[in-house]
């Protein structure tokens, strides 16, 4: 379940932006909120304002990091926000909070868009409360765990940790995802992870087939659309001739 995303130098994003899906304190409409160990969450969240006010690049801007994630697909050198002189010399930085199996997890990375080369990389359990919680922590330099490995995963990190650092452009959890079943090792976290974003964040953008064609879907999409007084009554799908 997605909890937060966070991002900065993207489009039209100068500093740090981010949205949340946890819940605040309103007691309404409870039947919208996931309780995960204390934690409320809103099972949907919807963004609106003016034209030309972020919305879209928001979105993109997920489909363009999940695009690095899951296939090591660069991001386009002019993404980053132009309004700002200096900004294409700085990273671009993206966070994804999120909980598998009511444990809470951060992964994020910071890359340079001109060069294609990635600053820094980590991955945390959020609801591990020692000190170092981290995963793994990846600067400019290294790549160091934070977690004991065994001596498989030891041999899998070397070698993955040597392949990215040579390669700079490319993300360490996209090297880990090729990673064998090792058993009980705490790295299998790393893999748990990279399989959220492929099979639980869908990113749908404007113009694209929703798959949205069940009538139950529909009618749901359509009173959540109403309620939110878009002025738009109802929703359905009528096929048409290209004539």
């Amino acid at each position: 379940m997605l909890v937060k995303f966070r991002l900065e130098n993207y489009k039209s994003f100068d500093r740090e932006q981010s949205i949340s899906f946890k819940a605040g304190a309103s007691r309404n409409h409870t039947d919208h909120v996931v309780d995960v160990k204390g934690t409320k969450i809103l099972r949907m969240a919807a963004i609106f304002g003016a034209n030309a006010s972020g919305k879209s690049n928001l979105i993109q801007a997920m489909r363009a990091s999940q695009m690095k994630i899951l296939h090591n697909i660069g991001i386009s050198p002019g993404d980053y926000c132009r309004m700002i002189p200096g900004n294409d010399k700085k990273p671009t930085s993206f966070e994804y909070i999120i909980e598998i199996e009511g444990t809470f997890y951060s992964y994020g990375f910071e890359i340079l868009l001109s060069s294609g080369e990635v600053k820094t990389e980590w991955m945390k359990n959020l609801s591990d409360k020692s000190q170092n919680a981290f995963i793994f922590f990846r600067d400019e330099n290294k790549i160091e765990p934070g977690i004991k490995l065994t001596k498989d995963e030891e041999k899998y990190f070397f070698v993955y940790s040597n392949e990215v650092m040579q390669d700079r452009t490319k993300l360490f959890l996209n090297a880990l995802s090729r990673m064998p079943d090792l058993g009980t090792g705490k790295l299998a976290l790393s893999k748990k992870i990279f399989f959220w974003f492929v099979s639980s964040l869908r990113i749908i953008l404007a113009g694209e087939p929703s798959g949205f064609k069940s009538e139950a879907k529909v009618e749901f999409t359509g009173k959540v659309i109403q309620r939110y007084g878009t002025g738009v009554s109802g929703m359905r799908y009528e096929q048409i001739s290209r004539e």
